[in-house]
């Protein structure tokens, strides 16, 4: 018997967003980076909102920084860096806004600041 602990392999390729499983080896070599800054609202404080980015979709991710306070009625702001394939990364980011949490980009950078001072 196999055990697979890897959630994105035991889903189907069409879930995944990828083409087919014999392509997988081939599309890790197209990792990129994404940058992004995510609103979490307080709703969501005790779910495992970013470990899921990890384990559901399979990316790297990187904790730039944080604004959050322990027992906070507000939202908490991270800056992130996830690294994936990006059809992973694509799916990801709809997870997010499924959940409606507020996501900005690269591209919104030129809008908003980065920094939390």
């Amino acid at each position: 018997m196999i055990f697979n602990s890897d959630p994105i392999a035991s889903s189907s390729s069409a879930e995944r967003g990828l083409s087919s499983p014999r392509f997988v080896s081939e599309e890790f070599a197209h990792r990129v980076r994404q940058r992004i800054q995510i609103q979490i609202p307080q709703q969501y404080a005790r779910e495992p909102v970013i470990s899921t980015l990890t384990t559901r979709y399979g990316l790297d991710v990187n904790i730039l920084s944080a604004l959050l306070a322990t027992n906070s009625r507000e939202s908490g702001w991270f800056d992130l860096e996830l690294h994936g394939i990006p059809a992973r990364i694509e799916a990801a980011l709809a997870y997010l806004t499924q959940l409606r949490i507020e996501v900005l980009t690269d591209a919104a950078a030129t809008q908003k600041s980065w920094s939390f001072r």
